[in-house]
Formats: structure tokens, sequence, C-alpha cells
């Protein structure tokens, strides 16, 4: 156990540790920034609110503390989360206001070299799209965030610490990307015709989260940084997201 600074100004945040040196916090939403008000817990954050068997506290006291903010322990919870991360920037991204997103989703795709978007973007997280390889199963790949204007489409895939995964399809010959780039070859165009661009996007704590001499016809592989996302967002907002990666990178994991 231990508190340290948070990335807010003038506040404390208590941490546990597990035996292999990770550190989690109470509960789950001490472990994400919120940029915005919310009346209650969106949807997204609620699917993922599931208990999970991964962490064993260096203490029994470490084991008490990662149980009390919801009566068990949850995988948001650790400073290694992706998920948490990914909320915090693109579940703020969803929750604002049209008015308030268009011109971070503007610059966005400016940096990726798509048309500007005009009306409303939509924006979401962990949601599937149906299987290349069997297109009859609900079990598609699950995206971590994306972003759709009149005619381009984003799908994202968010890291922290692990690689691009593999072993995957039918066959577990196919990487992550590799579902991603057949979904945008063979199954977008005729789900989404009115799509005339296509990006999958690594976003992680390097710029080499996807290999982008991966191409296709159908799709653009791009990276970006997760500073580079919050320098999307207004300074004040950027600021705080900027504090938030430094916190993560600094007391995620001992040693």
């Amino acid at each position: 156990m231990l508190t340290v600074d948070s990335w807010q100004a003038g506040s404390r945040l208590s941490l546990a540790e597990s035996k292999g040196g990770v550190r989690v916090t109470r509960h789950p939403l001490e472990n994400m920034a919120q940029l915005i008000s919310l009346t209650s817990t969106p949807p997204e954050l609620m699917q993922k609110f599931y208990a999970s068997n991964r962490f064993k506290g260096r203490t029994r006291e470490d084991d008490q503390f990662a149980r009390d903010g919801l009566g068990y322990y949850c995988d948001l919870q650790s400073l290694n989360s992706e998920d948490a991360v990914t909320w915090s920037f693109f579940g703020t991204l969803a929750y604002m206001s049209a008015e308030s997103r268009h011109p971070i989703c503007a610059e966005l795709f400016k940096r990726l070299d798509l048309p500007s978007p005009e009306g409303d973007v939509l924006v979401w997280l962990w949601r599937r799209i149906p299987h290349p390889e069997k297109p009859e199963s609900s079990g598609g790949p699950e995206i971590d965030f994306g972003l759709m204007s009149a005619e381009s489409l984003i799908l994202g895939e968010a890291k922290w610490n692990s690689p691009v995964g593999i072993g995957q399809g039918v066959r577990k010959n196919r990487s992550q990307l590799g579902l991603r780039l057949s979904y945008c070859e063979q199954m977008a165009p005729r789900t989404l015709p009115f799509v005339r661009h296509r990006v999958i996007l690594g976003v992680g704590r390097s710029n080499d989260v996807l290999p982008t001499t991966t191409q296709s016809k159908s799709a653009q592989v791009r990276n970006l940084t997760w500073n580079e996302i919050a320098s999307l967002f207004p300074a004040s907002l950027a600021a705080e997201l900027e504090r938030y990666l430094e916190w993560r990178g600094l007391y995620a994991q001992l040693g």
C-alpha cells in the first residue's frame, strides 16, 4: 500500500500493489481522467465493471484494498489497464457535446490526411464488427474505439504495454491488424458504401503500435501516441491528460 500525489493538483490517491509490482486504485473511476460531468455511469463502462482474478496482493492489506471499491477486483483498476486510458481519452470525446467534439475530431482527421468532417462525428468504444472470416458470427473483433463521419471511418487499436495480438481468427493465424484490414477489404465496402476513406489507427505510448509497412488499397495503417491525442483537446483538458499520462507512467509498476 502507498499513497501518492494524483495527476489532479492538490489531491492524493492510495494504491495497492500486486505480487508482481502492478499498482491498482481502490475503484476503477479513480484510475480514469474525469474531464466532463456525467450524471450516471455510461453503459460502456458498466460492461467493463466485471470481476477479475488477475490481482494477487503483495500483502493481505493490498488484497482487501483492491476489493473495497466494488466488492471485487476489476481490471479497470490497474494502472496498466489499456481500457482505463482509452476511456479517459475517447470516452471523454464520445460524451462531449457535438459542438465541443467537432474541432477535436476535425484536427484528428487532418493529422490522418482524411477529409474534414461535415456534421457530427460518431465516436464509440468497445463495439464489435462482423468477423471477416465468419460473417454469421456475432463475436467479431472488438474495436477499442471508432470514429465515423459521412465519408471516413477510423478503427482504433489502443495499447499501453501490450503488443498487437496474434494467433487470432478461425485458424489462429491472424493478427488484430490482419482481421481489421480484412474487414475493410471485404465487408466495409458493402456495409458502409458511403465511407470512401478508412484508417486503422494504433494509439500507444510510442508511435509504433501497428506496422505501417502493412498497407492495403482499402485502408491506411497509421499510428499516434497518447500525447499526440492529448494535444488535440483544448489546452486545459490537454494539460490534464498529459499529467494523467505522466502519472500512469510514473506509478504503474514497481522497478
